[in-house]
């Protein structure tokens, strides 16, 4: 494989020249320890798409909102909401997209399912636990 990089001395790029997978593991898990990123928390990804910009933006502001003012009134510090954000692509099949993502701590007394039953989720968002991708 030939692999072209702007950052050749990276952990990633060096692990897998040498083909160490240990040296890499441990500098990744710690990492993502460090960031509570999985497998030290869930992911969930909620996706809003729409024809009119303005909306979809307004939407996931909305929704970013209500979502921290359950989250304090439930007293859950741990659960981090990121965003909102466009989605990626931003517009996709005329539709524009935005994107907010939700991170539950592995231990939390509270499950992303159980939040979103408690939230009440408005019609046409898009659930995406673990997703593939964060962009």
């Amino acid at each position: 494989a030939i692999v072209q990089t702007y950052h050749p001395e990276h952990y990633a790029i060096q692990a897998a020249a040498r083909q160490e997978f240990e040296p890499f593991y441990e500098i990744e898990i710690g990492h993502r320890q460090a960031y509570r990123n999985p497998p030290f928390s869930q992911l969930t990804k909620l996706l809003y798409q729409h024809n009119n910009p303005v909306h979809v933006r307004n939407a996931a502001m909305d929704l970013v909102s209500r979502l921290r003012s359950l989250l304090r009134e439930l007293g859950l510090t741990e659960i981090n909401v990121i965003g909102p954000a466009p989605g990626y692509p931003p517009k996709l099949r005329g539709k524009y997209r935005w994107q907010v993502l939700v991170r539950v701590p592995t231990g939390s007394y509270i499950s992303i399912q159980e939040l979103l039953k408690q939230f009440q989720l408005p019609p046409d968002w898009i659930i995406d636990v673990d997703p593939m991708s964060i962009l």
